[in-house]
């Protein structure tokens, strides 16, 4: 073999080492593709699990479920959302809370998570909390009749008499036939005549 021969040897054994070396890459990104969505599956599945261990009233199993299920995928805020409201319906507001707040810190914007918010302060007996968190909600999407209403019934609580009759007509505007905002509307405004 003369010394251009073995140059050229040595370039194809080179050429063919990284092809390998990008195949091999390649079938790498593959897998790791693989056990992401294989985990991503899996976590569908245990909110599934949860769904339905809360239909059968079963809170402590769904939270333990849905706990593993956050600690499989950490940037879940669906997870956090569905595990914060079974916190809340186990009464472990503080919990609940700081489970929302989590979410919130992973989707600012999801409406859902503000109106969470807004009813658990409510619940909680922290008015002013959860008007913040109404606010908030509505200034993500203001098109929720029931997040009106809701709202409405809360301004009823701190007895902004006027801001709630606003409040029960925008509810009214988005849905016509809505039957109980309709019926708190005639209250109020029968109180306020």
């Amino acid at each position: 073999m003369n010394t251009f021969q073995i140059l050229m040897l040595m370039a194809t054994a080179f050429f063919a080492f990284k092809v390998y070396e990008h195949i091999t890459s390649l079938e790498d990104k593959k897998n790791e593709d693989n056990d992401d969505s294989s985990s991503k599956s899996d976590v569908l599945k245990m909110i599934e699990e949860a769904d339905a261990a809360y239909e059968n009233k079963d809170l402590n199993k769904a939270e333990m479920i849905l706990t593993e299920a956050f600690a499989r995928d950490r940037d879940s805020s669906v997870v956090l959302n569905k595990l914060a409201f079974i916190q809340a319906e186990q009464n472990k507001n503080d919990i609940a809370l700081t489970s929302y707040q989590a979410s919130l810190k992973i989707n600012a914007k999801d409406e859902s998570t503000h109106l969470a918010l807004a009813s658990l302060y409510r619940k909680m007996g922290d008015l002013e909390q959860s008007a913040y968190y109404y606010n908030e909600a509505f200034l993500l999407e203001d098109t929720n009749p029931i997040a009106f209403f809701n709202y409405a019934n809360l301004l009823v609580d701190l007895k902004d008499n006027e801001k709630a009759i606003l409040s029960y007509k925008r509810a009214l505007e988005l849905k016509p036939d809505f039957k109980e905002a309709q019926d708190a509307l005639s209250e109020l405004e029968t109180q306020d005549a």
